[in-house]
């Protein structure tokens, strides 16, 4: 991802910032927790230490919680939790390897962090009542970015979705929860929330090379949003776990390679809590964007489901520091984006947990949501997109916009350059694209719109599929 042990920090920031991670809990004796050169935790915490018989929090472990009722503490006995929180903020440990196989310095993307761990998954799965009960005491107790590797066996509808209405709170309260897209590894989860208001995460190999996907219908946001690192990844283990979980395995490791989603999902919480330590008073959304809109392009021949599998593309969480311009969204355009696919003032409610009301006359639809990304089927004839963008690179800055498209995608942007006078103005674009009948081969189209004032590059991919093709 580019980001190595030298890059910039913020690190009296960084001692402040607090990932909560709600998973299977947190194997405590790891080197990855220990807290040698930590203070106290920060004065906004306000949480607790109840982790149960025989478990005791430090000041790199600050929080513990548990919910399952067939353990009786936050220790982790699956793995998965432990190898998640350390990968979004174990500390940096040397020399850390799977039996001499990816010997080095394993590290969290924000080492100086704090880590809240709230256990509601265990061997006997994840009880939606739990993963609810931990997101209530997490906004609680005041986390700044949520972890969630989890999701369920099935999609869900919003509002039956615990994991989207979770989020949704956490969003209210200006706390970004990053959530797995998918999985194909050894978690409780297989399927990700594809809520706008969540951070959805495709994994990676290293070199770019896609291995998970997920695809939704018409006039709905791109997910996944980004991919991030989730193949062979090392990272922290229990040593009363075997790495397998066979009962016939009897070996002990300190960290353990495996890969999925769930690998990926830490990586994309920790460089949002990196770029957080930077910008304290960005909202989820302007995380989420700036990351979205500095992803690294992939190449869209390797799969044939590209941005449907890929998102904007392959995260770069030193770029997002400073993306020039945000695409920023507040709970009220969530909602209208619910009001537009057809909920109702009482639906809205079990997401939103309380009464919410459509406008009166309201006739947006979902790609009016002022998403970092745009798609849509050719069921469309045209599909119209608008969008307002912030400016947070510099003061007096101009940017001319740049579309790259196939010739059976036919994008046009009005106006063509923003001119901005001072940071944090807001200046509004439409997007319109039509699409012509593609080569038969072709299942997704593959455009993007970049705008650029000569230093920034803000890129948001433009994707289409195709369905019904002889």
């Amino acid at each position: 991802m580019g980001f190595d042990e030298q890059v910039k920090r913020n690190t009296k920031v960084e001692s402040d910032v607090i990932i909560g991670v709600i998973d299977t809990g947190i194997w405590l004796e790891s080197e990855s927790f220990n807290d040698k050169g930590f203070g106290p935790p920060p004065k906004k915490w306000k949480g607790v230490c109840e982790g149960g018989l025989n478990f005791t929090c430090n000041n790199k472990i600050i929080g513990a919680r548990y919910y399952t009722d067939d353990e009786n503490n936050a220790r982790d006995t699956v793995g998965h939790g432990t190898h998640t929180a350390s990968t979004a903020g174990g500390n940096l440990v040397k020399q850390a390897s799977f039996f001499g196989v990816a010997q080095g310095n394993a590290r969290g993307a924000v080492p100086l962090s704090r880590i809240a761990v709230y256990k509601a998954c265990s061997l006997s799965g994840c009880r939606s009542d739990f993963i609810l009960s931990a997101f209530d005491d997490a906004i609680s107790d005041g986390v700044d970015i949520l972890s969630v590797s989890l999701g369920s066996k099935i999609p869900r509808i919003f509002e039956l979705d615990v994991i989207a209405i979770g989020g949704f709170h956490a969003m209210l309260r200006g706390i970004l929860t990053s959530n797995s897209a998918g999985n194909s590894g050894p978690s409780p989860a297989t399927t990700g929330s594809t809520a706008p208001w969540l951070f959805s995460v495709a994994a990676s190999t290293t070199d770019r090379l896609i291995i998970d996907k997920v695809v939704l219908g018409d006039n709905t946001t791109l997910t996944p949003d980004i991919a991030a690192p989730g193949v062979d990844i090392l990272a922290a283990w229990p040593t009363s776990i075997s790495p397998t979980g066979s009962r016939l395995d009897t070996r002990s490791v300190k960290y353990n390679i495996i890969s999925g989603t769930s690998m990926s999902c830490p990586h994309v919480s920790g460089a949002a809590a990196y770029v957080k330590t930077f910008h304290p008073h960005w909202s989820p959304a302007a995380i989420k964007s700036a990351l979205m809109t500095t992803a690294v392009p992939m190449n869209a021949t390797r799969n044939e489901d590209a941005e449907f599998s890929y998102g904007s593309g392959f995260i770069n969480p030193v770029k997002a520091l400073n993306p020039g311009l945000v695409y920023d969204a507040s709970e009220d355009d969530y909602i209208k984006m619910l009001c537009s696919i057809g909920y109702t003032s009482e639906k809205i409610k079990f997401i939103a947990g309380k009464i919410s009301s459509c406008p009166s006359k309201y006739n947006g639809t979902a790609m009016d949501l002022n998403y970092p990304s745009m798609a849509m089927t050719n069921s469309t004839k045209e599909a119209v997109f608008t969008r307002t963008v912030t400016n947070v690179g510099v003061a007096n800055s101009t940017y001319r916009a740049t579309v790259a498209s196939p010739s059976y995608v036919i994008v046009s942007v009005e106006p063509k350059v923003l001119s901005f006078k001072s940071l944090n103005e807001k200046q509004s674009f439409i997007v319109k694209v039509s699409l012509k009948d593609p080569p038969g081969e072709v299942l997704v189209a593959s455009a993007s719109l970049v705008w650029s004032d000569g230093i920034h590059s803000v890129r948001s991919p433009i994707a289409a599929s195709f369905w019904n093709i002889s």
